[in-house]
């Protein structure tokens, strides 16, 4: 979190682009009270007619979840959000193409907390529909992820005391609507006189060259915005003597 801490301080709001953010009569004062309630400080003074800082503030509420002291934040926090998610969107794509890992990770935890409304380190479970209570949170023994295959009667069992059977529906939809993928991965190539596939871990000849071949399969068919999916190549074959 250390990282992210440090881009949502200053360095991501200081864009150009968020000089277009209006600051209207007297938000300054607003912006005085509001600071207070920032999960992540200003290292430097704050400015507090700065559009900068306004960008800053509509971000972290949002991500906190907190209640704007005006409507006029809502609409702003609209066009905040396109922006920032722009932004994000090409720095992901610029740290791939320089095959930078750490901050392209960085940068997709931030893209998540943006979309999600949520801060990275908060329990996943906050993310479904109608659980916004860490006292319900705590109802789930599992993460997020090892909850798609769960059966309705199941969550109904769990959850039937604390909401309507409206809202465990929604929860069941929202499950099956994650992405579920299956992972395989294999590597092809010489280790005798004719070309084979192997499973991996398995010894390779050092005057050889090898193809390493994943394949990802979508198992549930759905359709979903978007998604991002990482592969990282371990080093971890042995060569042979």
């Amino acid at each position: 979190m250390k990282y992210i801490d440090i881009l949502l301080s200053d360095e991501i709001f200081s864009i150009v682009r968020f000089c277009l953010i209006k600051v209207r009569h007297n938000e300054d004062e607003l912006h005085k009270t509001m600071i207070d309630r920032l999960r992540i400080p200003f290292r430097n003074p704050p400015q507090f007619d700065s559009p900068h800082l306004k960008a800053n503030l509509l971000i972290q509420y949002h991500l906190s979840r907190l209640e704007f002291p005006r409507v006029d934040y809502v609409t702003d926090l609209k066009s905040c959000l396109d922006q920032i998610i722009r932004i994000i969107q090409a720095l992901i794509d610029l740290c791939a193409h320089k095959t930078l890992l750490s901050p392209c990770l960085l940068s997709i935890h931030l893209l998540q907390m943006i979309i999600q409304a949520r801060w990275i380190t908060d329990p996943d479970i906050l993310t479904l529909p109608h659980i916004t209570d860490r006292s319900l949170a705590r109802l789930f023994s599992s993460y997020l992820c090892q909850l798609t295959d769960v059966k309705h009667e199941t969550l109904t069992n769990m959850l039937n005391t604390h909401l309507t059977s409206t809202q465990i529906d929604d929860i069941y939809e929202y499950l099956g609507r994650l992405p579920q993928i299956e992972l395989n991965y294999n590597i092809r190539g010489f280790w005798s006189t004719n070309e084979e596939t192997r499973s991996l871990p398995t010894n390779v000849h050092a005057d050889q060259e090898y193809t390493l071949q994943i394949v990802l399969k979508r198992i549930n068919r759905i359709r979903v915005k978007s998604f991002l999916i990482i592969i990282i190549i371990i080093h971890l074959l042995f060569l042979e003597k």
